[in-house]
């Protein structure tokens, strides 16, 4: 340790018009170039301080063979603080903010300590004299330095992670439903896992996204966001690689301005298989693939036939599913009905009567019709609007960082408060399990609005392949089956003559039959 030397200060009271001044010197290691680097910054400021006969010398603080990020372990910064606290120091001469301190929050509470005492720093390096300066720009330029200090971690974490995601050794912080963490590891929990076998099961079954969704809600089985179950949501579940095992990484990242995006091919990917315990087989998941990936598919499991209406006329008064049958008329000729099953059993429990599927086709294809003509008005302003969504759900998700890092930033403060004595254990954990409490719950706020901002992704992407396909299509005269399959997620029928389509992209539209 280098030795540090005082020459005590004339009193301020015998002479105003000096001004008495101290250096600091720091090197972070012992070796010898260092300690050379050492004795000539000790040197300047030696020389510095003589040249003004208007400065008194308080002395020349220094230490060696220690890091920049903790102030605590530097007896002679501390030595340093201690004296312009006695207010025996009026400037204090550094080299650079990084001979002061690496840690930004250290370097401002000190900072603003002493400029409340009215004593200056000035920093040879970046020439920043924190009394020659307004409030305003002083939190700037400090603010500006929190931003470098923050990227610089940020991109550190970032590749930390990655390179555990690499070596197999990734710590899990938060867990999809159906899975809980121990111990930095995916655990099966045990209930939930039960209901993500039941989706997938219901969904290899014949069961739709919507179906699915409202069995689940009449049961009271509380979903992944404690609100309801949606169709969203069972999607993201049936084609999540995370149920069969596997874990891929950076589905999302953040750029260097801290925005947040999707990742679509812009930085490279992790896909590691037999990450963790299975909870549904691959068998089953490339089924419910394929499925997805091909709505008009003839055969389930259960070998009944799929048709493209099948699970998606919902009856408006009871809300079931509609079930299809063949009608014969007085004539011997046949057609297409559907029926809801309620009514069929109990027609005092529901009072809807059967709907030829000609009226549901005709309509369907008016409505697909209407929207050729007034694609530019309907689907591309919607397009605008689901971009400004967007926007205003990063913001949300900034907002949210922004909290989160502000709670870190408290526990890093209250533990300093309390490795320095100025508080006592109690209030230490009072208010840490207050501001960790807060941290988690803004987690979990996290949470939820990336996975809102996926599923609003799923029903954009939907939406923008409905245009491209209006955009080159002239006025259907006919029903086209593929349509139907393609764009059309559930119908409910309010009555014979007016139905209400729901399409994929989340839009919904009334039109009423012409028959």
């Amino acid at each position: 340790m280098k030795k540090v030397t005082k020459i005590e200060a004339v009193q301020q009271t015998l002479n105003n018009n000096r001004t008495r001044v101290a250096a600091y010197c720091r090197v972070s290691t012992d070796s010898e170039e260092q300690l050379g680097s050492l004795e000539s910054q000790v040197a300047h400021y030696d020389q510095l301080i003589d040249s003004h006969p208007e400065w008194d010398k308080v002395g020349i603080y220094s230490d060696d063979g220690i890091t920049g990020t903790n102030m605590e372990k530097r007896p002679g910064l501390q030595s340093l603080i201690d004296d312009c606290k006695q207010l025996k120091i009026d400037l204090v001469l550094i080299k650079s903010i990084s001979r002061f301190s690496r840690n930004i929050l250290e370097c401002l509470t000190v900072v603003r300590e002493l400029s409340a005492l009215k004593i200056a720093i000035h920093f040879d390096k970046e020439n920043l004299n924190t009394q020659q300066m307004d409030g305003e720009l002083l939190l700037s330029s400090m603010s500006i330095l929190a931003e470098n200090e923050s990227r610089t971690i940020s991109e550190n974490i970032k590749w930390a992670l990655r390179k555990r995601v690499e070596n197999n050794s990734y710590r899990h912080i938060s867990a999809p439903y159906g899975y809980k963490v121990i111990n930095n590891n995916l655990e099966i929990d045990e209930k939930e896992a039960r209901i993500i076998q039941d989706i997938f099961e219901s969904y290899l079954a014949g069961e739709g996204t919507y179906r699915i969704a409202n069995k689940l809600n009449s049961k009271n089985i509380t979903p992944p966001r404690k609100e309801i179950w949606r169709e969203s949501t069972i999607l993201y579940i049936l084609t999540n690689e995370r149920y069969v095992g596997d874990f891929l990484y950076q589905k999302t990242y953040t750029d260097s301005e801290f925005q947040r995006h999707v990742n679509d091919g812009d930085v490279d990917m992790l896909y590691i298989p037999d990450n963790h315990e299975a909870i549904i087989s691959r068998e089953d998941f490339e089924k419910v693939k394929d499925l997805l990936s091909n709505r008009s598919e003839t055969k389930v499991s259960r070998g009944n036939t799929v048709y493209p209406l099948t699970k998606k006329i919902i009856c408006g008064h009871c809300g079931s599913n509609y079930k299809r049958r063949i009608h014969y008329s007085t004539n011997q000729s046949n057609y297409i009905a559907w029926c809801c099953p309620t009514h069929i059993s109990n027609k005092e429990q529901c009072p809807m009567k059967f709907i030829k599927e000609t009226d549901i086709q005709a309509a369907f294809m008016t409505m697909i019709n209407k929207l050729i003509f007034a694609r530019e008005e309907l689907i591309e302003e919607t397009i605008d609007a689901f971009s400004e969504t967007s926007f205003v759900t990063q913001n949300r998700l900034n907002l949210v960082e922004e909290k989160i890092m502000d709670c870190q930033n408290n526990i890093q403060t209250l533990t300093e408060l309390k490795s320095s004595g100025l508080i006592d254990v109690e209030f230490y954990h009072q208010y840490l399990n207050r501001i960790e409490q807060e941290k988690k719950n803004l987690l979990n706020e996290k949470r939820t609005v990336l996975e809102e901002d996926e599923n609003k992704l799923i029903r954009f992407q939907e939406l923008k392949k409905l245009n491209q396909f209006l955009k080159r299509r002239n006025p259907f005269n006919e029903h086209e089956d593929s349509v139907l399959s393609e764009f059309l997620e559930r119908v409910k029928v309010e009555n014979r003559e007016t139905f209400h389509f729901y399409l994929k992209c989340g839009l919904r539209f009334t039109e009423r039959s012409s028959q």
